[in-house]
């Protein structure tokens, strides 16, 4: 774990290494941009802040307007507690609300919510997710998602930028981070 200023970087493909919130929880993010002369320092601009509680660890997720550009705190209690193992934690980052099935469960999840379901038995979960669209549910995204012993699993929902090879302006892309329970402390004799 560090502890002062760190470098992030913020991306979809995965989690950052762990870091000591400073004393009081607030956390600031801020981009560092070139400096405005030459021979100047680098511009370090804010870009959004956050606090957090006592206790943690915390999980702190941005969430990025891809229209303005404007960036969305959301800070969750990711304990081992709270999200223990063999359960799913899933995210719905879509600008849409969801509808997801995991297992036999069904759950209904507005922008930016979350729930957390159980493994359900077998080594795979099957996950779907549709999205309200025009007063009904469209399936978006159906499959076989890994899961592991002793471990836990954060799925976030988001949806697709539309590319040359992917032109569906609705498809949505599922994210799996799957992370192993830390050791526990071994007994003092």
């Amino acid at each position: 774990l560090k502890s002062g200023p760190v470098s992030v970087a913020a991306g979809s493909s995965g989690f950052s290494a762990p870091y000591v919130a400073p004393e009081g929880g607030h956390v600031v993010f801020y981009r560092v941009l070139p400096p405005e002369k030459p021979g100047e320092k680098p511009r370090h601009v804010p870009v959004t802040a956050v606090q957090l509680g006592d206790g943690g660890p915390y999980l702190v997720l941005m969430i990025v307007n891809p229209e303005t550009a404007a960036i969305r705190t959301m800070v969750v209690d990711d304990s081992w507690t709270t999200h223990p193992v063999k359960t799913v934690r899933i995210f719905n980052f879509s600008r849409r609300q969801a509808m997801v099935k995991l297992g036999e469960s069904v759950v209904e999840m507005p922008t930016t919510q979350s729930h957390i379901f159980p493994y359900p038995d077998g080594d795979q979960v099957w996950l779907q997710a549709a999205t309200r669209e025009n007063e009904t549910w469209v399936l978006r995204v159906g499959g076989p998602q890994a899961t592991l012993p002793d471990a836990r699993s954060t799925v976030v929902l988001i949806d697709q930028p539309p590319s040359p090879d992917r032109t569906n302006p609705f498809a949505v892309l599922v994210r799996n981070f799957i992370e192993f329970e830390p050791p526990k402390p071994a007994p003092t004799p």
